[in-house]
């Protein structure tokens, strides 16, 4: 074969591995059903915080998912309260206008591309900003309500970032709580075809400098 020919064939390998997922521009916001069936498949780490222990913990917070940071006006409770619940993050946060009430998730696994939440004792009135950040871009949104937040970059997520505003009145915010469970993260892996083409365009350039040397 026409070195030329092997050449040009091993670049073309390595640029369809390379472009083969073209990302959407920003992260995207996904329903339940619709992130509960993208993430099938994949390499999925679903933190319950059953198996840790109740009480104050170290802030920021490390657990199999990434790490949760909240403000300093608020420490980080896992499974005490007067929420009622023994395996939940941060239960029963209090927030209102002169409290910014941020909580962020990072520190995710690697090349995560999906990540979940279940929110629970959340006011259906409260208006939520939710900040995602991801490798294609940065999304922005805002909610009244959520009991479920996914979201997806093909890229990959690097944080998401959550504050609760509260109940809007025309005075003001008023008081809420709200509470995280069910932290949810899907990896993405190579694909069998990628692996081929990244294999294939390996192979050829090898022969090609074999063959230079000859």
């Amino acid at each position: 074969m026409n070195l030329r020919l092997i050449s040009s064939a091993a670049l073309l390998s390595l640029t369809m591995a390379t472009n083969s997922h073209v990302a959407q521009a920003i992260p995207i916001q996904l329903t339940e059903t619709q992130f509960s069936a993208g993430i099938d498949g994949l390499i999925t780490v679903v933190d319950d915080f059953q198996s840790y222990s109740p009480g104050i913990k170290s802030n920021p917070f490390t657990f199999a998912n990434g790490t949760f940071t909240t403000n300093a006006l608020h420490p980080v409770v896992l499974g005490s309260g007067f929420c009622g619940a023994s395996s939940i993050l941060d239960q029963c946060l209090l927030v209102n206008d002169e409290v910014t009430d941020v909580r962020t998730f990072d520190a995710l696994p690697a090349r995560t591309v999906y990540w979940g939440v279940d929110m629970h004792y959340i006011n259906p009135a409260d208006t939520i900003n939710v900040t995602v950040t991801g490798r294609s871009g940065v999304l922005n949104v805002q909610t009244v309500g959520s009991y479920f937040y996914g979201f997806f970059d093909s890229s990959g997520l690097t944080s998401i970032v959550i504050n609760n505003l509260g109940v809007v009145f025309t005075n003001g915010h008023g008081w809420s709580n709200y509470s995280f469970d069910n932290i949810t993260t899907a990896s993405s892996v190579p694909e069998p075809g990628i692996l081929l083409l990244i294999c294939t365009g390996l192979f050829g350039l090898l022969v090609v400098r074999i063959k230079a040397f000859s």
